[in-house]
């Protein structure tokens, strides 16, 4: 019996690699102004978390723009400083355990 001149691969490979999500880059100066003084309007001056009406909310992400979270009023909510701070810790700590 004779020997094979050349095996073929009869399986494709598959690319592996995990490649991080590229972040959206955040709006910054007077545009985000006017897009905080359409959120407050939309929401009417409510945390959308705990009801709190108040003018010192923050414009958040609903999901991060790390993560792939988009630059738009759909994914903006506004919280007030306890509630941006209670989800700004439990991200961070899912970050921290490689969840997120």
């Amino acid at each position: 019996m004779g020997k094979p001149s050349k095996l073929t691969p009869r399986i494709q490979t598959i690319d592996t690699s995990v490649q991080a999500v590229k972040p959206v880059e955040r709006i910054r100066g007077r545009e985000h102004g006017r897009i905080k003084k359409r959120i407050l309007l939309r929401d009417g001056f409510e945390c959308q978390v705990c009801g709190h009406v108040a003018v010192d909310l923050i414009v958040d992400h609903r999901v991060p723009l790390a993560i792939g979270g988009a630059e738009s009023d759909e994914n903006r909510q506004l919280l007030c400083p306890t509630c941006h701070d209670v989800k700004s810790a439990k991200e961070a700590e899912e970050r921290s355990l490689g969840g997120v």
